[in-house]
């Protein structure tokens, strides 16, 4: 959208958390419109058109929607250190045990359980002193670099 807009043209939005994710995203959009010469309106916000003087009335608006932005990341961050504390909680109960592990002995996905079992053998071949480096396993097996050293940490909390 931002790239098709022209002078003189106005977005519509139902409401600032629909126009983007975070506020840095918003202040980052809403000056892209503004540089264009594009107006936003906001339709869940107060409508200032009854102000005559548009600076003021900008004043306003800015002013209205800074303070929007803000509670909506306060928000956001008062969510997720609930969330966190709802997790730690839950794990102290003994009712939550985080992710199972996609690549591990007893991952439900029989191919990865496989993957993770031959990188442990690879793994065992090259500390006994065969010459694979690591990023040879991951080719060998199909799997990413990043992956193999989780699974290598996996192992070493296994031991």
């Amino acid at each position: 959208m931002l790239n098709y807009l022209r002078d003189d043209d106005e977005v519509i939005v139902l409401s600032l958390d629909r126009l983007g994710r975070n506020s840095a995203d918003l202040t980052e959009i809403m000056e892209a419109i503004r540089h264009k010469g594009a107006t936003l309106n906001i339709l869940n916000l107060p409508s200032f058109n009854s102000i005559e003087n548009p600076n003021l009335r900008n004043l306003i608006t800015n002013i209205i929607i800074e303070l929007y932005k803000y509670m909506a990341q306060e928000e956001r961050e008062t969510i997720k250190v609930r969330q966190r504390q709802g997790i730690e909680i839950a794990k102290r109960q003994g009712k939550y045990h985080g992710k199972v592990r996609e690549y591990g002995p007893h991952s439900p996905n029989r191919q990865k359980r496989f993957i993770y079992k031959e990188a442990c053998r690879l793994l065992t071949r090259r500390e006994q002193g065969e010459k694979l480096t690591k990023r040879q396993i991951a080719r060998m097996l199909g799997i990413a670099p990043v992956t193999l050293y989780r699974i290598e940490k996996y192992r070493a909390e296994e031991s």
